[in-house]
């Protein structure tokens, strides 16, 4: 064994196809079989089509994968590096690093620079394994070979250790549903559309924190039939809890008691509650069509569950694990594509969103839109804008929700086109359908608040109810997770009880570790203006 080891330079292939296995197990649920397997193989194609590349530049196989290494590092250091610097530039270093803040004035979004660098290190390190002793590149294959068989291991243990099985999860309150399914108060069933703009801030937060009235936006809301809770307060901190809470109308901890108070970091069984939700199951046994919107977003860019997807133009960087990879290595240099791709798709979807009235129901339409939350793509007009910040969404990048003005604008943006839609959604529909607007959680500001402040901003939502006939159905306060308890108790006589307003905070690094906290003051806060 130690022969062949010290023989075939494999570790050139492995240690190119362990970061993009490390970044999927590292997110688990996040990253589809399909998507890690075509990245993983490119990896491995690529270093081997470097390999040769290098062997008569280096003077022989282990030596050139020598090389191929340093093009490893240099490839998928590059975003780490960026951040590194970037987040040199934050007040808080301003003063006390010196030398290294202007270096990191001197690199940007994309830097040629440091790919300048990287290329330089690949030069180097193929000229120092041409003057290598051979006994040493044997021992230094032996060595690398062995690490590279290591964390390959280690990364297979993660993954098996992180990994859930997906099913149907069924609570107590779906399963004593009852109530008639052929009649309503209305005399018809109405179409039911369940519409999310993602990290949409809660209006006092919008006024204390971004210094803006969306009066404007809530206003109109409000003149087409509208009520807007001003203290609406989602019950978890994250979107794929947050959504999966309200979509079946529980708890998680009822739900997936395999997860309360535990460290598990796997999104698997949560996603797939997300997309096998109990409300399209409770509303598909009553004759409706569960229409589901594709984004750019894991949890809902597929749903196998759907009657019908609606889907956006596909381009590469739509696949969120592809955008992840793209944005730790030289790739970010297009990150001006990336961009356009997901700003095509959110601009699509809004589209699609505007021409449903017209289409047959009754049916269950859910169209979660990423908008504001980061990337920021679009300013107040819509404009694409030179992609800078492009973040990737498998890792918290807090310090990306502090660009308040780029927020601002992509919200505003975002209010504009939803508004849009509804006004169309209405004009078209041939009997008043119900329409909640709403965002699954609050902005993640963390600079200079304490915790309760932050737990204030990230938990406060949007939530504005078009419901016919019921217009007082949600009361002031209300949280989501008796959002659809009300509305099939009230429209199908379904009889499922009301739960107590509980909410949850957890960390992004252990989201299922939940901790209660209290929502001072929620019912409280005062009225927008004019409603």
């Amino acid at each position: 064994m130690k022969a062949f080891l010290s023989r075939y330079p494999f570790h050139a292939g492995l240690l190119a196809a362990y970061p993009v296995l490390y970044m999927a197990a590292g997110n688990p649920g996040q990253a589809p079989a399909p998507s890690v397997a075509v990245a993983t193989g490119i990896a491995l194609l690529s270093a081997l089509l470097i390999l040769a590349a290098f062997r008569p530049l280096a003077g022989g196989w282990r030596r050139a994968a020598f090389g191929v290494g340093a093009v490893v590092v240099a490839f998928f250091s590059y975003g780490p590096l960026l951040d590194f610097f970037t987040a040199l530039k934050l007040d808080h270093f301003a003063g006390k690093m010196g030398i290294w803040v202007h270096i990191g004035n001197l690199l940007t979004y994309r830097s040629p620079i440091l790919v300048g660098a990287g290329v330089v290190g690949i030069a180097l390190a193929l000229r120092q394994a041409r003057k290598t002793r051979e006994d040493s590149v044997v021992a230094a294959t032996l060595s690398l070979n062995g690490m590279a068989i290591l964390l390959l291991a280690m990364v297979g243990a993660q993954a098996a250790f992180s990994g859930a099985e997906e099913g149907t999860m069924t609570s107590a309150a779906e399963a004593a549903a009852g109530g008639d399914a052929s009649s309503t108060p209305l005399g018809y069933q109405p179409d039911i559309y369940f519409i999310v703009l993602d990290g949409h801030a809660r209006a006092d937060v919008l006024r204390e924190y971004y210094g803006y009235e969306d009066t404007s936006f809530l206003g109109e809301l409000s003149e087409i039939g509208f009520r807007v809770n001003p203290a609406s307060t989602s019950n978890y901190s994250w979107t794929y809890l947050s959504l999966s809470s309200t979509l079946n109308y529980d708890y998680l901890q009822a739900l997936l008691p395999e997860y309360a108070n535990t460290a598990s970091r796997s999104r698997s069984a949560a996603y797939q509650l997300l997309r096998n939700n109990a409300a399209s199951r409770f509303l598909k046994k009553r004759g409706y069509r569960f229409v589901h919107f594709a984004t750019t977003w894991g949890a809902t860019r597929i749903n196998p569950h759907a009657d019908e997807l609606v889907r956006c133009h596909e381009g590469a960087f739509q696949d969120d694990f592809y955008r992840a990879v793209s944005e730790e290595t030289w790739l970010r240099l297009l990150s001006p594509g990336m961009g356009l791709d997901i700003a095509n798709c959110h601009n699509q979807n809004f589209d699609s969103l505007a021409s449903q009235g017209e289409r047959p129901g009754p049916k269950f339409v859910v169209a979660h839109f990423v908008p504001p939350h980061p990337p920021y793509l679009f300013n107040a007009k819509g404009q694409v804008q030179q992609v800078t910040t492009l973040a990737s969404q498998f890792a918290l990048q807090t310090r990306l929700w502090e660009e308040r003005n780029p927020y601002l604008e992509q919200l505003k943006y975002g209010d504009r086109r939803v508004l849009d839609a509804v006004r169309s959604i209405l004009a078209n529909s041939p009997r008043p359908p119900v329409i909640f607007v709403q965002s699954d959680h609050g902005p993640a500001l963390e600079k200079g608040l304490g915790r309760a402040k932050k737990d204030h901003v990230r938990h406060s939502t949007l939530f504005a109810a078009h419901v016919p006939g019921a217009p007082d159905l949600y009361p002031e306060g209300a949280s989501p997770v008796n959002q659809f308890r009300r509305l099939f108790n009230h429209l199908f006589n379904a009889g499922i009880p009301l739960l107590p307003d509980r909410y949850f905070r957890s960390a992004y690094s252990t989201p299922f570790l939940f901790e209660e906290f209290e929502v001072p003051g929620g019912a409280s806060v005062p009225r927008v203006a004019g409603k």
